[in-house]
C-alpha cells in the first residue's frame, strides 16, 4: 500500500529544490540490490541525463548530479514530486514502496520487472515504464525519452488521481486483512 497522507503537498519543508528535469534515484552507490551502477553507466552514455541521489552516499561529484544526504519521509516525497521521474532498475526487490508512492502521485517510473514490481504490468497504471534490458545503456536511454514524451510533467496531478484508483492505499490493505480475520473465507 501507499500512504496517500504525503503526496500532492505543496508547503515546503526545507528540502532541496529540484529542477524538473531531474530523475530521483534511491539507493547508495554499492547497494547491488537497487542497481546505482546501471543508472551510473547510463549517466555517463546520455548527456542529456541529470540525477538526483537520494541520499547519494558513495555517489561521485558529477556536474549533473544532485546530492540530498539524508531525508525524512516527506523530504523523499517532496524531490520525487519536483523530479522528472524515478529511476528503479533494481536487480531484486520486494515491492518496492516508494514505486507505488511515486506512481501514486503520478511521478513517472522506469522500472524493472523483479520481485512484486512484475504485479502491477497489465493492471493500467500511468507512467510505468519498463526497462526490459537494464543493463543496455542505449534501452535504458531510450526509456528515458519515452518516458518523458509519453508521460510529460504538466498531466501529472491526472495521472496521480487515475493511479490513486487503482493502487492500494494502506487503508485498502488494512480493511482487507481486518476482513479476512473477522469473516474467514468458508471452506
Amino acid at each position: 500500500g501507499w500512504d496517500s497522507s504525503k503526496y500532492l503537498a505543496s508547503e515546503a519543508d526545507g528540502t532541496t529544490p529540484v529542477a524538473q528535469k531531474a530523475w530521483a534515484f534511491i539507493g547508495r552507490l554499492w547497494d547491488r540490490m537497487k542497481a546505482a551502477d546501471r543508472v551510473w553507466r547510463v549517466l555517463s552514455v546520455n548527456p542529456a541525463l541529470q540525477l538526483v541521489a537520494i541520499p547519494g552516499e558513495g555517489v561521485p561529484d558529477h556536474p549533473r548530479v544532485q546530492k540530498t544526504g539524508r531525508l525524512t519521509p516527506n523530504g523523499v516525497s517532496r524531490i520525487l514530486s519536483a523530479s522528472r521521474g524515478l529511476l528503479l532498475p533494481s536487480r531484486y526487490e520486494g515491492l518496492s514502496l516508494v514505486l507505488l508512492e511515486a506512481l501514486a502521485a503520478g511521478v513517472p517510473v522506469l522500472v524493472t520487472r523483479v520481485g512484486g514490481h512484475a504485479y502491477l504490468e497489465g493492471r493500467s497504471i500511468e507512467g510505468l515504464v519498463w526497462l526490459d534490458r537494464p543493463d543496455d545503456s542505449a534501452e535504458f536511454s531510450a526509456r528515458l525519452a519515452e518516458a518523458e514524451r509519453a508521460y510529460p510533467i504538466e498531466a501529472r496531478e491526472s495521472r496521480a488521481r487515475h493511479n490513486q484508483t487503482i493502487l492500494w492505499t494502506w487503508d485498502h490493505c488494512t480493511k482487507l486483512l481486518v476482513d479476512a480475520i473477522v469473516s474467514p473465507p468458508v471452506t
